[in-house]
Formats: C-alpha cells, sequence, structure tokens
C-alpha cells in the first residue's frame, strides 16, 4: 500500500516564492502600473487588451489558426493597419488585423473592430462636455486620465 502524505498549507510568503508564468509577471506589472494613473485608465488599458483579443479570436475563427495550412480556406490574413476606436471618452489609436479573400478579391471587414471603433459614444461626451461650457480648446484638460501609454 502506498502512504500518502497529508495536505499542505502554502502561507503568503511561500506562495510569494513560487515563479509564476512570465505571461502573467508581465500582466501584473502592465496592471500595477496602469491602477496608479487611476481607475479609468486601468479600465482603458484592460478594455484595450480584451479588444485586441477579440479581434485576433474572430480573425482566427474566420481564417483559420495562424501557420497552419488549409487548402480549403476562404479567407488569409493580411497584416495589421493602424486604427482607433472610443475608450475613456476619447479616441485611443489600435493596431487592427486584416482579411481578404483567398483569391485577394476583396477586403473582409473585421466585425469586432467595426463594433467598438463606433464613434457614437465620443460624439455624445464632446455634447455632453460642450452643453457644460467647455470650450473645444479645453476638451482635452477635462478629459479623465486614462493612462500615458494610451494618451
Amino acid at each position: 500500500m502506498k502512504k500518502v502524505s497529508g495536505p499542505q498549507v502554502v502561507t503568503t510568503v511561500d506562495a510569494s516564492e513560487l515563479p509564476l508564468p512570465a505571461e502573467i509577471q508581465e500582466a501584473l506589472g502592465e496592471l500595477v502600473g496602469a491602477a496608479r494613473d487611476g481607475l479609468l485608465a486601468l479600465s482603458v488599458g484592460v478594455g484595450l487588451t480584451v479588444v485586441h483579443q477579440l479581434m485576433e479570436r474572430e480573425v482566427e475563427d474566420v481564417v483559420g489558426l495562424k501557420g497552419k495550412h488549409d487548402p480549403d480556406r476562404t479567407a488569409k490574413r493580411h497584416g495589421h493597419e493602424d486604427g482607433s476606436m472610443t475608450l475613456g471618452g476619447r479616441r485611443v489609436p489600435v493596431s487592427r488585423p486584416r482579411m481578404r479573400t483567398a483569391d485577394d478579391e476583396h477586403e473582409l471587414p473585421v466585425k469586432t473592430y467595426e463594433y467598438f471603433a463606433d464613434r457614437d459614444p465620443l460624439t455624445r461626451a464632446v455634447m455632453d462636455r460642450m452643453l457644460a461650457g467647455v470650450s473645444t480648446r479645453k476638451y482635452q484638460v477635462v478629459g479623465e486620465p486614462v493612462g500615458e501609454e494610451v494618451e
């Protein structure tokens, strides 16, 4: 019969000595940096990360896994392009993925980008600030901080 050891309790000191994967350490470092700038900056940073992951997942769903050859594919990756979307009451730059049909006839839309690139939320925010008496010259000054990296 094999002997089984009892449960072990891990203290916070023991847990802090356990190595975390590099991806998790990097993400935690980014979160700490964004948290220093404020809650909105943290939210915008997390939002941008989520949107990038959603766009890449959509491309993967349409085109297939990167590096896997599929002779029956209907679309292919076509690099990235600069774009912008509204987050935190302002336009922030993003790099959006591109897709084309396999025969290069036309470009396919990335619906996730189209959804988040809608300018209506920004228009409403500008209108609210103008109605509150903020001049267009001072619009950037009254915006909440979204983090140095985004600005």
